[in-house]
């Protein structure tokens, strides 16, 4: 819906600009070769009918596109939206005879004479079970992919570029090592909206860290959102660790309204050592821990076991010292 939205949108704003281009030429008389030689033709383009029925049809394309988009961000989630099988029925002085036959009794109405039985609903084991098939349609389901070492682009503010008034935020390609993530959702609807991703690395004899929320290597194309999301079947890619010439970094991100985007937030540096890290991937209906082991070698790299979802029994041992 974002990507078909926003292409509509563009198209009423062609169409708005195409009006108001032509308006101006003509009211610089740019058309006035057209008057000359096609003077059927020059009526019909400068019509006052054709031109402003352009430019409102632009604007109106522009404003439907404005409220769809509003109403996908504000309005209720599928999952909030009342459903007729899910929904909890009334009861009226109701009695089960047998597994499958739900009856109430109902005083007299019309020719339906006193105590009369209708059966009304489904089964309550039907619908346990539809309530249960239906609130897990449009929940995702996040699974992890592998942790793998990948080119990962990190934006960056540059100043000299900024005096000059261009556009301000550079990229700098880096080695990360990173977590993929996968959308494994049953339904096409399995958006996993408003991700967030905790880490905290745990080691012996170092200070903890802890990042409040992870950067992904995909935050380096968003721009003018603040929320992070993973569409259905889709895999992104969450940075572990950021190596640095020899150093390594832990690196997190924050919304800057001053550039309308994430940015990185304040890299803090991992040192040599065995890590024990547990991420949490957060997002609308869902919390899913992982679990991984790294060592940090001296010159910034490392390397990490492929993530569980149970925190390994050794950990307590270790970590309690």
């Amino acid at each position: 819906m974002r990507v078909s939205s926003l292409l509509v949108f563009v198209g009423g704003a062609c169409v708005f600009i195409s009006g108001v281009t032509v308006r101006l030429l003509a009211s610089y008389q740019a058309f006035d070769f057209l008057r000359i030689q096609q003077p059927a033709l020059y009526a019909w383009l400068v019509s006052p009918t054709i031109v402003d029925g352009t430019i409102f049809v632009g604007v109106a394309i522009m404003g439907a596109c404005c409220f769809e988009i509003y109403r996908h961000h504000k309005g209720p989630k599928d999952s909030e939206r009342q459903n007729p099988y899910t929904a909890e029925p009334k009861t009226i002085d109701q009695e089960t005879h047998g597994a499958h036959s739900p009856i109430s009794t109902i005083g007299s109405i019309g020719d339906i004479g006193a105590g009369a039985q209708v059966v009304v609903g489904l089964p309550a084991s039907h619908i346990e079970r539809r309530q249960q098939q239906t609130s897990n349609k449009h929940n995702p389901v996040v699974v992890s992919r592998g942790i793998r070492s990948r080119s990962c682009e990190i934006p960056w503010y540059d100043e000299n570029v900024a005096r000059l008034n261009e556009y301000p935020i550079r990229h700098t390609e880096t080695t990360c090592v990173a977590l993929a993530i996968r959308n494994d959702g049953s339904s096409r609807d399995a958006e996993a909206d408003n991700v967030v991703a905790h880490l905290d690395f745990v080691s012996p004899g170092h200070d903890p860290i802890s990042v409040d929320e992870g950067w992904w290597c995909e935050d380096a194309e968003e721009s003018s959102t603040h929320t992070f999301y993973i569409s259905n079947a889709e895999t992104k890619h969450l940075v572990i660790a950021m190596q640095g010439g020899e150093m390594c970094f832990a690196v997190g991100k924050k919304f800057q309204r001053k550039h309308g985007r994430h940015m990185p937030f304040e890299p803090v540096p991992i040192s040599a050592g065995h890590w024990y890290l547990t991420i949490q991937i957060k997002a609308e209906n869902i919390s899913q821990f992982f679990y991984t082991e790294g060592e940090i070698s001296v010159d910034g790299s490392s390397k990490w076991t492929e993530p569980v979802t149970t925190r390994p029994a050794s950990w307590d041992d270790v970590l309690a010292k």
